[in-house]
């Protein structure tokens, strides 16, 4: 029995996760809990993979809140370990991987995740469900093994893991034009052009703070905005979140966009891309307009999960990102 510590550098920042497998019928029970919805064509095909191969080669990012000193402990067992593997990508960030055996080491982990009630899908729903499906598909066929009760995770403290907003491109205005929409915009915002922002970096600061502001910002026709509204004290978890507000006020109510999984006037992109990489297309006049979004928080999908509430999509961007490949759990 072993755990493996994962340690992933990037952009001079380290992040230390647990590669673990977890319970299948945990993630059935929702002690492990989710946040996002799976597409049935996405979760089928991965079905398929994992069937096929008998083994998950891809790890799902579950985030733990660390009561204590798991984190720590974590960081000083690979501190005093030499990596047992490790990897450079493309994007210059080393992956390494520490295997913990000692008989010691394995029960003081175990001990620690004992007194933790719950983990959190941070990425890899579809992994998860699929993972299901597979126990369940080989369950009524009588050929479910031990290992197929359980699937591969990396384990992250929830504050430890770094979020992006996920933006979104709309390629038309409805029929708006510019002024028509601002002007629309500010029955439902404030709104304040912003002279200049560095397109080199990835996020627009936000002019207002605040917990009790909702902060969006806009680019339409070469100019930057801020929109900016009241947070509604009493709304529930997916209600406090800015893409809801967007989605609410402006997706559906001005452009008629009610179903972003689908429609093709809207696109996204991850919030670690440089907004130069953003707005590229609106300047090429392929979309009309781009909504920058502040990242949420590990606690706000915290506490989407334990409402059990289901997240809008493209709500968050998760870092740091996993190899697939890099660990594989057979379960033949």
């Amino acid at each position: 029995d072993a755990y493996y510590i994962y340690r992933i550098t990037l952009g001079g920042q380290t992040f230390t996760g647990l590669v673990s497998c977890v319970s299948v019928a945990e993630y059935k029970d929702d002690t492990i809990k989710k946040h996002e919805l799976t597409r049935y064509e996405k979760e089928e095909d991965r079905t398929r993979h994992i069937d096929a191969v008998s083994a998950h080669t891809g790890q799902v990012f579950l985030l733990y809140k660390d009561g204590g000193d798991v984190l720590a402990t974590l960081k000083a067992m690979a501190d005093a370990k030499q990596p047992i593997g490790e990897y450079t990508s493309k994007g210059g960030n080393l992956h390494q991987l520490y295997r913990v055996d000692a008989e010691e080491e394995v029960a003081k982990i175990t001990e620690m995740f004992s007194a933790i009630p719950n983990l959190y899908i941070a990425d890899g729903h579809h992994r998860a469900k699929s993972s299901a499906n597979v126990y369940d598909r080989r369950l009524a066929e009588n050929r479910v093994t031990p290992d197929a009760e359980r699937f591969m995770s990396v384990l992250f403290a929830h504050d430890s893991v770094t979020i992006y907003g996920y933006h979104r491109l709309i390629r038309d205005l409805a029929g708006l034009n510019a002024d028509q929409f601002l002007s629309d915009l500010r029955l439902r915002f404030d709104v304040t052009q912003i002279k200049k922002v560095d397109v080199k970096k990835n996020a627009v600061p936000a002019l207002e703070k605040g917990e009790d502001m909702h902060v969006i910002h806009l680019y339409l026709e070469s100019n930057w905005y801020e929109l900016t509204r009241k947070a509604d004290e009493n709304a529930d978890a997916i209600e406090r979140l800015d893409v809801s507000v967007l989605q609410n006020l402006v997706l559906d109510d001005m452009l008629a966009i009610f179903d972003p999984r689908g429609d093709p006037r809207i696109s996204f992109v991850g919030g670690i891309v440089p907004l130069a990489d953003v707005i590229k297309d609106v300047d090429s006049g392929e979309f009309s307009a781009a909504f920058i979004m502040q990242p949420v928080t590990a606690q706000q999908v915290i506490d989407v999960a334990d409402a059990g509430l289901i997240m809008p999509p493209k709500s968050t961007w998760f870092e740091p990102k996993l190899l697939s490949g890099m660990v594989i759990h057979e379960i033949h």
